[in-house]
């Protein structure tokens, strides 16, 4: 009777009438009428959550001192601004003996709001929904058909059980902490206080095998929507270790088929190692894990435990042939990177008349494997023939067929056709990029920058490198890593050397939370590498002695860490060093000729050259450096060639002057790359060796002995500082500069003197006066 009065009272209102109602839940009047009316102020739950500001008063009030705003917003977001929330707790803390001693962070229990919880929610509820509302608090974010499957047995007789629509509107109307977390109001969680709360009380409350049994029918249900992530979560939870492992071999191979590496490594840290252990399904995806994240010994480890896993099994069961064929495929790829390709095409092909339809990103793997395996056999245009032809047929879904882009970039890069690369790289981006795939993208960035790079196109490069290094996070870590160190060398090669040693700086972070992966153990020698680059020998030689140069052979990455070892030896300049370095490049030139690895042989014959024009071989020099440039080219190679420095440009001056008898063609190609070391080393005369320097200096004079360019004022304060072996920080200091312009008038010091290190620098400047000994 009593809302009937209010009802007819609404309905007919008096203007001077005001209505103020106060209650957890709506009450039974036309609200929405008067809300269409406008008739209506509502005051919600959020229109009553506490600010950092407002909490920080009351805690202040309660606990007797001044809060911070920090402490504040802690308090703030663990409660969600409920104002009975943060009462309750401070008074708790409040009521401790140590009170003046605590630390005022958010406590994780507070028996204050446990027992506000038991006397003013769960104990005036029925049993079956305080049941339902405890078994629901298990859950991170509900619907009505979850809270049904979880909170009702599929066997349930009992007629008080809820539908999950009741109990949801019940929640609703209690005003019971709800969040809506959609726009429907189909999903919901509870206030996150809340549910810790209920979860507290949970295990007082309902058996522990209800508990559990509860949490299997959550990942059931979770299973049947696709929800994986979720239904795995909940299967452990529920004791069902089988279970959760054969949700992840079940659908294992679409994250592998979309690019969903690191959902896929997260889906195997959620499992129980032991577990893992005991699947060889799941020791085979670790391996292909590996080869996304470079994380060479689970790529090695991974065949070598499926294998092991079903070796009592007959060979002829599905089990192990699948185990056999996805083996297969892992260990192909490393014998491709190790240069045996032969067994690698022979497993691969083996591979794919096993393979399952749906193993779509292993068959892809695959087919690579058989493309550049026949390249590197010397089939060139028959293993491009194979990626394309297989990937033609539309039944390969878009994100497979962007992966072709890597595998066609990978044979075009080991044959030295950097066009064929950017040919395929821009086709396949298109496609990666219209469907969002986040490794083919970082693939077709990286083989972009890369091949611009390299051709010396460095205003086409840099934007493709960069945003490769922005996206990083979803990217395949050793390309992002190679992709970064040509980006600093771009950045050196412009004189941006500051922007350089950021890129570094920036990569070196980055692998410091990859450590174990290719990577990680490539940045350790780049770091060398670069030190060689400004001419910094000694803190070369104090970096090498820790770094592992042959991690992997080279292969179709841009960097290869062996040939910086090789730098190395090439900078020290003395009989042994050179002779050494000779050694190690004669041997790797012949293995990578077996396996048309024109990539690194161009490195490998450039290096070959200067070796033996520092060690008095004229002869040999010229005939490795026009090996180097018939291979360079091919796909107009600059960079290989203009980042050895200024004893390169010398030697393509005398070789232009000298060996191009009978190499007509290639005229136009050197004086590109003369071009590339600036406007000074395109025109200048060839140089010779002269008295003062000997036959096995790694750098040389002109006949006059002047230089292409007049050190500058400054330049030579920094090389006077220089002899005093000073490091580029005092060297700063003492001029008023920064360490980074030191490094670039550094920069230009080696170039104009034509020097690689700084004690070939003080060498040559006090050898012909730049210097005074007094």
């Amino acid at each position: 009777p009593v809302l009937d009065l209010l009802s007819e009272l609404l309905h007919h209102p008096s203007p001077s009438m005001s209505l103020v109602l106060i209650g957890r839940r709506d009450p039974p009047l036309p609200i929405a009428s008067l809300r269409a009316r406008r008739q209506v102020t509502e005051i919600r739950a959020r229109d009553l959550r506490f600010t950092p500001q407002e909490a920080a008063a009351l805690l202040g009030q309660v606990l007797r001192r001044d809060i911070d705003g920090a402490t504040a917003t802690e308090w703030t977001e663990r409660t969600e601004g409920w104002v009975t929330g943060l009462l309750l707790m401070a008074l708790s803390l409040r009521h401790r003996a140590e009170t003046d001693d605590v630390n005022i962070g958010v406590p994780e229990r507070s028996p204050y709001l446990q027992d506000y919880l038991l006397a003013e929610v769960l104990a005036h509820l029925p049993p079956v929904k305080r049941n339902w509302l405890l078994l629901t608090s298990l859950l991170d974010r509900f619907c009505a058909p979850l809270c049904e499957a979880i909170g009702r047995p599929e066997a349930a007789t009992d007629p008080a059980s809820l539908a999950g629509i009741e109990f949801i509107r019940w929640l609703q109307e209690n005003n019971l902490f709800l969040v809506s977390l959609d726009d429907r109001s189909e999903w919901f969680r509870f206030h996150h206080l809340f549910q810790q709360l209920l979860q507290g009380v949970v295990h007082e409350h309902v058996e522990p095998e209800q508990i559990k049994a509860a949490h299997r029918r959550a990942s059931r249900w979770f299973s049947a929507k696709g929800l994986i992530e979720e239904a795995l979560q909940h299967a452990l939870a529920g004791g069902d270790v089988r279970g959760a492992v054969q949700l992840v071999e079940q659908h294992r191979y679409h994250l592998m088929n979309t690019e969903k590496w690191h959902r896929l490594e997260r889906w195997l840290k959620l499992l129980p190692a032991d577990a893992v252990a005991q699947s060889p399904l799941l020791a085979n995806t670790r391996a292909f894990l590996g080869l996304f994240s470079g994380q060479d010994r689970e790529i090695a480890i991974g065949p070598q435990e499926a294998k092991r896993l079903v070796a009592t099994q007959p060979p002829e069961t599905a089990m192990v042939q699948l185990v056999q064929a996805e083996t297969a495929v892992s260990q192909g790829v490393m014998d491709i990177i190790a240069g045996q390709p032969a067994g690698a095409v022979a497993g691969a092909q083996r591979s794919l008349e096993l393979l399952p339809a749906q193993a779509l990103y292993i068959r892809s793997v695959a087919v690579a494997i058989v493309g550049v395996g026949l390249q590197m056999q010397g089939e060139f245009k028959q293993g491009l023939a194979v990626i394309r032809e297989t990937f033609a047929d539309p039944t390969w879904p878009a994100a497979i067929r962007a992966r072709n882009g890597l595998y066609l970039c990978v044979a075009h890069f080991q044959e030295g056709d950097l066009p064929g690369v950017l040919r395929s790289a821009s086709e396949y981006l298109v496609l990666a990029e219209q469907f969002q795939l986040a490794e083919s993208q970082s693939h077709c960035r990286y083989n972009l920058g890369i091949a611009h790079y390299l051709r010396n196109e460095l205003s086409q490069a840099e934007p493709y490198l960069l945003a490769l290094l922005d996206d990083r996070a979803q990217s395949a870590p050793s390309y992002v890593t190679v992709g970064a160190f040509a980006l600093a060398l771009l950045y050196y090669a412009q004189n941006r050397v500051s922007e350089a040693e950021q890129v570094i700086d920036l990569v070196r972070a980055y692998v410091e939370t990859l450590q174990g992966t290719f990577a990680w153990a490539i940045t350790r020698a780049f770091a060398i590498e670069f030190a060689l680059r400004q001419g910094n020998l000694a803190e070369a030689h104090r970096l090498s002695p820790s770094v592992d140069f042959d991690l992997r052979p080279p292969h179709w990455l841009f960097y290869v860490p062996q040939l910086t070892r090789i730098k190395l030896l090439l900078a020290d300049g003395t009989g042994q060093s050179l002779k050494e370095a000779r050694a190690r490049l004669e041997a790797m030139d012949e293995k990578m000729h077996q396996i048309h690895r024109n990539n690194v042989r161009i490195d490998v014959l450039a290096l070959q050259a200067l070796v033996c024009k520092a060690q008095g071989d004229k002869q040999t020099a010229l005939e490795k450096l026009t090996a180097a440039l018939g291979l360079g080219i091919v796909g107009g190679n600059i960079r290989c060639f203009a980042d050895l420095g200024p004893p390169m440009a010398n030697l393509l001056r005398r070789y232009r002057y000298e060996g191009m008898a009978g190499h007509t063609d290639a005229s136009p190609y050197v004086d590109r790359i003369l071009a590339a070391f600036g406007p000074a080393a395109e025109h200048e005369q060839p140089v010779t060796t002269s008295a003062a320097t000997g036959p096995s200096s790694p750098f040389a004079l002109t006949e006059s002995g002047d230089l292409l360019e007049p050190l500058t004022r400054r330049e030579r304060e920094v090389l006077a500082l220089l002899a005093q072996h000073l490091t580029y920080k005092e060297i700063a200091a003492q001029l008023f500069i920064t360490p980074g312009t030191v490094s670039g008038h550094v920069v230009r010091i080696y170039q104009k003197l034509q020097v690689n290190n700084r004690r070939q620098a003080i060498a040559k400047a006090f050898a012909h006066g730049i210097l005074s000994s007094e």
